[in-house]
């Protein structure tokens, strides 16, 4: 687990947590998501954090690697840092982490093959806010 910050105002941390393979695995399609809360607290409630790129380690050679002892696939987030979340930002906490959840946002369907009776030759993407959504 590394926490470091994200950006030169300090206001962004990026939370990298090492997953088990299983739980990588369960990562299929960008959109989808974890929750997370503090380690050791049945009570407190959790955040919903999106994952931020696709997992490390979830490849044929790395998956053979974790396997044989070598680095755990990882998980990334990028948090702005409020009152609500200074636990798993300042610092580095001692999380516990769910499964994968959601059906994220199947892209592929969208730029593959002739959805639309064209193929897609162009894509914008706008976003405001911590996350981002089609």
């Amino acid at each position: 687990l590394t926490n470091v910050d994200a950006c030169p105002s300090g206001s962004c941390v990026e939370l990298t947590v090492s997953v088990s393979p299983e739980t990588a695995k369960d990562f299929t399609v960008p959109g989808q998501y974890v929750q997370v809360r503090p380690a050791g607290d049945d009570d407190a409630k959790p955040i919903f954090l999106a994952i931020a790129s696709p997992p490390t380690g979830t490849k044929e050679g790395e998956e053979a690697d974790a396997a044989a002892g070598g680095a755990q696939p990882t998980f990334e987030f990028l948090i702005k840092k409020t009152d609500n979340n200074d636990w798993v930002t300042a610092g580095t906490p001692q999380i516990e982490i769910s499964q994968v959840l959601g059906g994220g946002f199947p892209i592929s369907d969208n730029l593959d093959g002739f959805k639309y009776d064209f193929p897609t030759q162009n894509v914008l993407l706008f976003a405001t806010g911590s996350g981002i959504a089609p």
